[in-house]
């Protein structure tokens, strides 16, 4: 499926679902916009960054406990957003190729953890697939995130990682693109 494509449908799933709940707004139908929770079949990889990652191979041990090989190749499509470190947990979506397993796009989701910053936003990004809001006034905070098939999730918005460095991170879905900074304060509770 095209990418740019891919938030329209996942709006037309939650359209569809909302509408089938014969349209009354109950405190249940709003905890659940806020989750993360996707419709679709998710194919990417996940696990952690492996010994063997070298720079143009990635190793993962699968959360299943598997060894995987990917070959990173960018004329062939591969895109690495966020580095590859040993141990780092990684989502890497892949196609076959004729000598195995060719990476498609691969996040960094340990890269991902920690404190952004924008103009309007403020949140945090929990290992747990939780996010913390720091902006009391924002109308909509995130409350959950996940990845999917090689896209961040937040709340119910679906997003494609354009960029993510140790201190900049750059996500685009249908309504335009997003930069944020990493907030290196340590946090206050």
């Amino acid at each position: 499926m095209n990418r740019k494509y891919f938030p329209l449908v996942i709006g037309l799933l939650a359209m569809t679902s909302a509408c089938s709940c014969g349209g009354n707004k109950t405190g249940a139908t709003e905890e659940t916009s806020d989750t993360a929770a996707v419709a679709v079949r998710d194919t990417a990889v996940y696990g952690r960054c492996g010994d063997g990652t070298m720079m143009h191979t990635l190793e993962i041990v699968t959360d299943e406990g598997r060894t995987m090989q990917f070959a990173i190749d960018e004329q062939a499509g591969s895109d690495v957003q966020g580095g590859m470190f040993v141990g780092d947990r990684m989502a890497v979506t892949y196609t076959a190729g004729e000598d195995g397993f060719v990476a498609g796009k691969v996040i960094n989701l340990t890269s991902m953890m920690g404190r952004w910053i924008s103009l309007d936003r403020s949140f945090t990004l929990c290992e747990d697939g939780n996010v913390e809001s720091d902006l009391k006034v924002e109308t909509r905070p995130y409350t959950v995130w996940t990845s999917v098939n090689g896209n961040i999730v937040l709340n119910a918005d679906t997003f494609s990682v354009l960029s993510l460095g140790a201190d900049s991170l750059a996500l685009e879905s249908g309504n335009g693109v997003f930069v944020y900074k990493r907030d290196k304060r340590k946090t206050v509770k």
